[in-house]
């Protein structure tokens, strides 16, 4: 028995791998300015009193 198209299948996985690090790193730069935001929030309210 063959295996259909195993490098078809390697790309595919590939991609699949590139993808989920783009996303992984996409969830900390996110994570990141989420974290500046309210750092700069917080500053504000504190200034301002």
């Amino acid at each position: 028995m063959r295996l259909g198209q195993p490098g078809r299948l390697a790309q595919l996985e590939e991609r699949v791998e590139r993808h989920e690090r783009s996303v992984q790193r996409m969830k900390g730069v996110l994570s990141a300015m989420g974290g500046l935001l309210t750092i700069f929030n917080l500053a504000i309210d504190y200034f301002r009193r």
